[in-house]
């Protein structure tokens, strides 16, 4: 593979590069979130801090593996996701997947099997092929009744109970995103689209922890209670977004990864295509070599983001994470 093909791969491993980053106005609402009447479990005031006072060394350092696009094969989530690589407690890795809900190139059954192997399905709108519902003016019961219909598809298709849906993600920073949240805040739990590359400019050495939208820091986007905000993470190398061979990728993951684990553990989320999974062997390897370095660290887990909110919502410290409970339950999900 050329050197131009992989710097076009890495810049979808690390960057969904038409997700919207954060930047100017929102940095200074950062600091209007109230913690008094911002109470855990169900609000957060956007924080460079681990949830429940817990001390960094006992903080479980989380990697978010997340796949966008349609579902075509199997057989590489398989080998990185069930075969190969397990969490301290022994269970296999889990992600999330991020699946448009109207391409015919998405295989239903395949989507249930990842499902039954205890990975979270989520839904991917993708603003250049859903323009007409994410641009479009209107009421938002209309919308609503939008999105409902697209969780339905899932149940009908796929086989998973549509409140089992519970994230999104939109591909396209030029969208009317508070319409799209007026009306689907309280139909998902989250959203994980923005970029988070505005927290260097907040603080260079760490990284922003997923917070609620109660107080958002998206002047823009509206006050959504509950609606949790997961920031994806972008890796550059040296500042620069040159081709990258496959060395230079593995050292960019674990630098990128390195600037989570060594300073606040905030979850650090990698969004992947799914196209880059199907086409390219060695661009493969490479993540699996990155997920073998991350195994041998005990207090480093590669969970879902619906699991990840699970822990947040009632933290626990590293070493009673063995046997979380509500981590045994998402093992056993089936289809209907």
């Amino acid at each position: 593979m050329s050197a131009s093909a992989y710097s076009c791969y890495i810049m979808w491993i690390v960057v969904l590069c038409s997700v919207e980053a954060l930047e100017g106005e929102d940095l200074d609402r950062l600091h209007f979130c109230p913690e008094d009447d911002c109470c855990a479990p169900f609000c957060r005031c956007p924080s460079f801090q681990p949830p429940g006072e817990l001390p960094v060394e006992s903080t479980p350092q989380f990697v978010l593996l997340t796949v966008n696009g349609p579902v075509l094969n199997t057989r590489r989530y398989q080998q990185l996701f069930v075969q190969n690589f397990t969490n301290p407690n022994g269970a296999p890795i889990h992600g999330t997947f991020f699946v448009p809900l109207d391409t015919p190139e998405t295989e239903n059954d395949m989507v249930c099997d990842i499902y039954k192997h205890g990975h979270e399905i989520a839904v991917y709108l993708d603003a250049q092929v859903n323009t007409k519902t994410v641009n479009r003016k209107g009421d938002n019961m209309t919308f609503r009744s939008e999105f409902q219909q697209q969780q339905n598809l899932f149940e009908y298709h796929s086989g998973i109970l549509h409140e089992s849906i519970a994230g999104i993600r939109i591909s396209d920073a030029h969208v009317d995103r508070r319409t799209i949240y007026d009306m689907a805040h309280d139909l998902f739990e989250y959203d994980s689209s923005y970029l988070s590359t505005w927290y260097d400019r907040l603080n260079a050495s760490k990284p922003l922890w997923p917070f609620t939208m109660d107080y958002t820091p998206g002047g823009a986007t509206g006050s959504h209670p509950g609606l949790w905000q997961v920031p994806i993470a972008t890796l550059l190398l040296n500042n620069s977004r040159e081709s990258m061979t496959p060395v230079q990728i593995y050292h960019t993951l674990t630098t990128g990864f390195l600037q989570h684990y060594k300073h606040n553990r905030a979850p650090f989320v990698m969004s992947i295509d799914s196209q880059w999974l199907n086409d390219s062997d060695e661009l493969s390897l490479v993540l699996a070599l990155f997920l073998t370095t991350l195994e041998k660290l005990n207090n480093v887990w590669c969970v879902s983001i619906h699991q990840m909110l699970q822990w947040m919502q009632s933290p626990i410290s590293t070493s009673e994470l063995m046997q979380y409970q509500p981590w045994e339950e998402d093992a056993k999900q089936s289809c209907i």
